[in-house]
């Protein structure tokens, strides 16, 4: 993402990704809406993952009380608009959801697919070609938070 200066391309980019992780039109739907509207849709997005995730019997119950206590760090972040603790919380969901998550629970295909939505998140989180898109940083950890649920939850 970071050889392409234009940040429609990187619109773009991030959004195809979303939808080869599964999600849609997720990303450009959020991206459109006017921003007080996208912040409470956002809001709504990251209430659903945490309630799916945190009742997962995919993930040990430990996990799912951790996972509580994350999501709410990240959307007190996301009701604050500090991207920096939004992108740390994330990068620690993703992590917590990857060391615990338990594969028995669920198909092969799911469970290949979490783990390249969360390889997507960390990759995204390392790279500061997104610095300058504060919306995108939100709604794109915010969808594949999203997706997580759905695959997991």
């Amino acid at each position: 993402m970071g050889t392409f200066s234009s940040a429609a391309v990187r619109f773009q980019l991030l959004n195809s990704i979303c939808r080869t992780l599964g999600s849609g039109n997720q990303f450009y739907h959020l991206l459109s809406l006017e921003e007080n509207k996208r912040f409470d849709e956002l809001e709504e997005y990251l209430k659903h993952a945490a309630s799916k995730l945190t009742q997962a019997h995919a993930l040990q119950e430990d996990t799912r009380q951790g996972l509580d206590r994350l999501f709410t760090l990240f959307i007190d972040a996301h009701e604050h608009n500090d991207i920096t603790a939004m992108l740390e919380q994330g990068r620690l969901l993703a992590a917590m959801i990857r060391d615990s998550h338990l594969s028995i629970e669920q198909s092969t295909f799911d469970t290949l697919s979490a783990f390249v939505v969360i390889m997507a998140m960390n990759d995204f989180i390392a790279t500061h070609a997104h610095n300058d898109l504060p919306a995108a940083q939100e709604i794109f950890l915010t969808v594949c938070l999203n997706r997580l649920a759905t695959l997991i939850g």
